[in-house]
């Protein structure tokens, strides 16, 4: 078995296994590939088949054995097995005593779990995160790396307690605008000023509901029409609403369109530089956004970030602005109420958010990997 470059990377980190350092992990490892290409890896392959029954000359059988049959699982992808099989070579040379933590911190490396935010995981008919989708994301973070994609800003004063609340690994804000990580910014980008004018004025001119949340305050090209949508939606809340053309001039990440699906058509036709991908075929709102960005283009991001690629991502989402990450994904689920060409395109639908919608995702992935 030959260590791959990307294991050893990973385990020259500065996190600390025990009272060994991955940096010396990682040093061992070198030292000793060629070895482990034979003997050892022959050993590796029969214990695997046979754990238990095979009778192996080895510092750590015991602990191998055990090892094995605990991390048992048929459907592991290729990178898991070399990941198993590397700790089972520290295992028998004795440099561990038990491989499991450290299992579970390099298998993790190979799941991404994408999760969109409105009626996806934050049910707008309860205004709230049903408890079955937390409990079920709190049951894999082991596993998975949590992503958060959507089309709002989590760094604002709106959404910060539920960036706090879901606590994710990284987060593609306003559908790839913004690239988090731990905190760290990875890539931002805004709205072209003259495009974001353009559409602005348009919007008033053609009595279009267009706007977003920027710096704690709403702005809108109608707010009455936003309040009287937020009525119909049940939406109470007290915001006061300013207009839309005091953002000319500002650096804006993007603009939510909360009309029709025919005004999203109509600002696509007139504004060949942007995309409005609808939320709802019923009562339309709509992204807008550059035709390059995505969050698709978001996850790619991480990817590069993390050396990892779109086999290592399982994706949930309910609206077009999640079409592409589904698409991509190895693992693409709509929400039970997602729109019907998001459903079209994934490999499962699972039940509405409304009906442990996230729960039901998340235990097809666990039957699935």
């Amino acid at each position: 078995m030959l260590v791959p470059g990307w294991m050893l990377q990973f385990a020259g980190g500065k996190k600390q296994f025990g009272e060994r350092s991955w940096g010396y992990v990682s040093k061992i490892a070198a030292q000793n590939t060629a070895k482990w290409g034979g003997q050892n890896s022959a050993m590796i392959s029969q214990t695997r088949s046979t754990p238990g029954k095979v009778k192996i000359l080895g510092k750590g059988i015991s602990t191998l054995e055990k090892f094995l049959i605990e991390t048992d699982n048929s459907t592991l992808s290729y990178k898991n097995l070399l990941i198993r099989d590397f700790i089972c070579v520290l295992l028998l040379e004795g440099y561990l005593t038990n491989g499991n933590e450290l299992w579970k911190g390099l298998s993790k490396m190979s799941r991404i779990l994408c999760l969109d935010y409105d009626n996806t995981l934050f049910d707008h008919g309860t205004n709230e995160i049903p408890e079955s989708a937390m409990e079920a994301i709190n049951r894999v973070r082991s596993d998975y790396k949590i992503v958060l994609a959507t089309g709002r800003y989590f760094n604002d004063l709106r959404n910060r307690s539920m960036k706090e609340y879901i606590k994710p690994d990284a987060i593609i804000h306003a559908n790839g605008s913004v690239i988090e990580v731990n905190g760290i910014i990875l890539y931002e980008s805004f709205l072209d000023m003259d495009l974001l004018q353009s559409v602005i004025l348009f919007a008033l001119e053609h009595d279009l509901c267009l706007g977003t949340f920027y710096r704690s305050n709403y702005y809108n090209t109608n707010p009455q029409k936003l309040k009287e949508r937020w009525f119909l939606k049940g939406n109470n809340d007290d915001w006061i609403i300013r207009d839309a053309r005091e953002l000319i001039g500002k650096k804006v990440y993007s603009l939510f369109l909360d009309d029709t699906v025919e005004a999203a058509a109509l600002i696509e036709k007139n504004f060949p530089a942007l995309r409005a991908p609808i939320m709802s075929e019923e009562t339309g709102g709509a992204d807008v956004i550059p035709r390059n960005i995505s969050k698709a283009a978001g996850i790619k991001t991480l990817l590069d970030y993390w050396n990892q690629t779109y086999k290592d991502v399982a994706a949930i989402g309910d609206s077009m602005n999640d079409y592409e990450l589904i698409k991509f994904a190895s693992i693409g689920i709509a929400m039970g109420n997602a729109v019907s060409r998001l459903k079209e395109i994934a490999d499962y639908v699972t039940t509405p958010i409304s009906e442990d919608g996230i729960k039901n995702a998340i235990m097809y992935l666990e039957k699935y990997r």
